[in-house]
């Protein structure tokens, strides 16, 4: 018995497919933070805060010993391995607790400038830049992004917006500084998700007043935060932390939307209700949709059945959703 694969009314779909996987296949890797990812902001030259901030996950520094984080009011746990504040919502280490917080400490460090190392250093760029690093009222999709100069949100009250799923991955190679204007605030739509989001910065990071932030910040040198701003995220820097009546780890602006959308639901949709499930599927058993199931002839005595291929097409990038593909003799 005689066959032909893949079957001539299958080719197109298996192109299709291929073409789906290379997709996929060139999408950026996410960045290990290692144990550095359990901070919701670690320092190697301690935490200032001022007025009434509000963090939310652990915090530490490193080789810097614990009075270098200041305007916390800490109070040493029974154990001396760590601090709580009531600022913040979670534990405190610095480098001179007790063991066995020193190597912890040791090894988040080491973690946070490995993967900086590696973000930075990650090669072939989707996009050089971009907009001449102006990110006000732009809308980023998927992909590895690198500026030899300063990037700024500088108009204030704009906004800039990632656009993309919940496995989807940025990564800002910035060279210079980053600045961020009052009031300013970056927004999530699609699924896209702050962990997957990371800003690898040469220079200072600057959150001007009431602005708000999304990603993982690798820093070089010193983050600022002022007066009233908030970041959703972490916040890793290799030299010093300061904030200001800030707030850490709340307030995401994060919007869904379905494909297509439904009437009166434009932009209100849930994550899921459209993007994912609403590809074309083949019949479980028998031919793909608008194929003669009885066409032995095209096949040589094969049949083939497609189980499922659902794909979604949104802000001029390809995400995968789902796809099987079985072949069977008939």
């Amino acid at each position: 018995m005689s066959f032909s694969f893949p079957p001539s009314h299958l080719a197109p779909l298996l192109t299709l497919l291929m073409l789906l996987a290379a997709v996929v296949a060139g999408a950026s890797p996410t960045v290990d933070l290692g144990t550095a990812g359990d901070f919701a902001i670690l320092s190697k030259s301690g935490v200032t805060t001022t007025g009434t901030t509000s963090v939310f996950g652990d915090m530490g520094t490193s080789p810097i010993a614990a009075t270098a984080l200041t305007g916390f009011a800490l109070t040493l746990d029974a154990s001396t391995q760590f601090s709580t504040s009531s600022l913040v919502t979670g534990q405190i280490f610095a480098a001179n607790y007790a063991v066995p917080t020193p190597a912890k400490m040791t090894t988040a460090v080491s973690d946070m400038q490995t993967a900086y190392v590696d973000a930075a250093g990650r090669p072939h760029p989707d996009h050089v830049e971009l907009h001449t690093g102006n990110l006000s009222y732009q809308t980023l999709s998927p992909g590895l992004y690198k500026w030899s100069t300063t990037v700024s949100i500088p108009t204030a009250s704009s906004t800039l917006t990632f656009d993309g799923d919940a496995n989807d991955v940025w990564i800002m190679q910035i060279a210079g500084t980053f600045d961020a204007a009052s009031s300013s605030r970056m927004v999530l739509t699609g699924g896209a998700k702050a962990s997957n989001i990371f800003w690898v910065i040469a220079g200072a990071t600057t959150f001007g007043t009431y602005s708000h932030v999304e990603g993982v910040f690798l820093a070089k040198t010193n983050i600022v935060f002022q007066t009233g701003s908030s970041g959703n995220g972490a916040f890793l820097a290799q030299t010093a932390v300061t904030l200001d009546a800030a707030t850490i780890g709340e307030q995401t602006y994060s919007y869904s939307y379905s494909y297509p959308p439904q009437q009166g639901q434009q932009g209100q949709g849930q994550q899921g209700q459209g993007q994912q499930g609403q590809g074309p599927q083949g019949a479980a058993h028998g031919a793909a949709p608008g194929v003669d199931a009885d066409d032995d002839e095209e096949t040589d005595g094969a049949g083939f059945a497609v189980l499922a291929a659902g794909f979604a097409v949104k802000a001029g990038s390809v995400s995968v959703v789902a796809v099987t593909l079985t072949a069977m003799l008939i």
